[in-house]
């Protein structure tokens, strides 16, 4: 008789498992390789995500800020601050005496403001085509000027000199093909340059 209890019942360290699986083995020990494949996944997606958005730092909403005086940042390039103008597109950037000024939007960190000042730039100024590589330089280069990168506000406006901006252009296309294969990753990251 007690063989027959015994065949019957588990063994007290083996617990039975629902749906029929392996007996006398845990979730765990079971599923342990699958799950640490799914936690590096997870920090791997983590990782790529914040590295993505660590280039542009987003814009906190300005509320209701009054006009500050303009802050010269050691460079040929400001930023002033504003009261939130709700601008529209077309309506944000200035060209005026040697200063390309742009209006910051809601989501714009420093590169997309570059990004602006140099498209706007461009449509007057450029005589040579430029690659999209020479593009990104230019955009690293402008937002690299601006030595007090403080805070953005939707409505403030940095202003880029045009000869700044001509520098930029120079030094781009004075790279070679080495460093322009190289910038060429990023330019994927860039739908219209």
């Amino acid at each position: 008789m007690n063989g027959e209890q015994n065949s019957k019942a588990p063994a007290p360290n083996q617990q039975p498992l629902m749906g029929g699986g392996e007996q006398g083995q845990s979730f765990w020990s079971r599923n342990d390789k699958m799950v640490t494949r799914l936690v590096i996944v997870a920090v791997i997606i983590a990782g790529a995500v914040i590295y993505a958005r660590s280039g542009d730092k987003p814009v906190a909403p300005s509320g209701n800020e009054t006009a500050q005086n303009e802050q010269n940042t050691g460079s040929n390039i400001s930023v002033t601050s504003g009261q939130d103008q709700g601008t529209t597109a077309g309506q944000n950037i200035t060209v005026a005496n040697g200063q390309v000024i742009v209006t910051v939007e809601r989501g714009n960190g420093y590169t997309h403001l570059a990004r602006r000042a140099l498209a706007e730039y461009l449509k007057t100024n450029s005589s040579t085509e430029l690659q999209p590589e020479h593009k990104i330089f230019i955009e690293d280069f402008l937002r690299k000027k601006i030595s007090d990168k403080k805070s953005l506000h939707t409505g403030d406006q940095v202003t880029f000199t045009e000869s700044e901006i001509q520098s930029a252009v120079t030094a781009a296309q004075d790279l070679n093909e080495r460093q322009l294969s190289n910038l060429h990753q990023y330019t994927l990251r860039v739908a219209n340059l």
